[in-house]
């Protein structure tokens, strides 16, 4: 079972899908949107918010009695039941801030290894990024693809960036080093490209996949964030590399950053490289 990238692909849409039926039914979108009546109640809102989905995704698998060794954000590493028979990656809400100013740009990510022992990205064999505003399911199975519900993911063809068209997102908030800040600022504004400034990696990651974004840059990506936005834009057929030109595949932990570049194809991905 640990090995089946369809049961798992099957496994965590559902959860999915019940996550974001049961974050409905408690009126939980409706609180985040109220955040900014109160500043004092921000903190409150989106532990809430944390806390719900931390506790959701462990009562689920207690309830269909598969124990996991779970990653999250908000836990670090926990082991759920005895004797887990596989290793999951959660991240409860991708995009705090934007929860906390009420803007739904926002997700949960869970992503499953297929190896007890390696949980580096290159061992995710299934994953689901949920948006919460509006209920769509980027899913992805290694070997099977990468879709949005049911739909195929097709990620951008462009191959020139220097247009009003093309869009580009950009997150710099957790840059590592911030020499690169003023380079890839530099960069980008010898584009014609459309920049966007985005907070929620794992919507950014989902939006490369589908094509709605033609490349994402993130200076500071947290490593807890990849695994799903990895599988989706892998099976896709879309590219994740370093900043450095070299190849993501970083063990999955509870902390730690990275630089990375998630394009389309990798006629974007040189051209982005090669800018002065």
């Amino acid at each position: 079972m640990l090995q089946d990238a369809k049961y798992w692909h099957r496994l965590v849409n559902h959860l999915s899908r019940t996550l974001r039926s049961e974050f409905r039914r408690r009126k939980l979108d409706y609180l985040a949107s109220k955040v900014t009546e109160s500043d004092s109640n921000t903190t409150d809102i989106t532990t809430q918010l944390d806390g719900f989905v931390h506790n959701f995704v462990q009562d689920y698998f207690r309830r269909i009695e598969i124990p996991v060794f779970a990653i999250t954000e908000e836990g670090g590493m926990e082991e759920w039941g005895r004797n887990p028979r596989a290793v999951i990656c959660l991240d409860e809400v991708d995009g705090t801030a934007q929860a906390n100013h009420g803007i739904p740009e926002y997700a949960t990510t869970v992503a499953v290894m297929g190896d007890m022992e390696d949980t580096t990205l290159e061992n995710v064999i299934a994953a689901a990024t949920l948006e919460y505003a509006t209920g769509n399911v980027y899913s992805a199975g290694k070997g099977i693809g990468a879709f949005r519900n049911r739909a195929p993911l097709t990620p951008s063809r462009r191959q020139n960036l220097d247009t009003a068209e093309a869009m580009v997102a950009l997150d710099i908030y957790a840059a590592k080093n911030n020499d690169e800040v003023p380079i890839w600022l530099s960069k980008l504004r010898k584009l014609r490209c459309f920049p966007v400034w985005h907070g929620s990696a794992a919507m950014a990651l989902a939006r490369v996949s589908s094509g709605q974004y033609d490349a994402y840059i993130n200076l500071g990506q947290k490593i807890n964030d990849l695994p799903a936005g990895y599988l989706l834009l892998k099976e896709a057929g879309a590219v994740l590399m370093g900043t450095n030109a070299k190849p993501i595949n970083v063990r999955v932990k509870s902390t730690g950053t990275t630089s990375v570049i998630a394009a389309g194809n990798m006629d974007i991905y040189n051209q982005l490289r090669a800018l002065d």
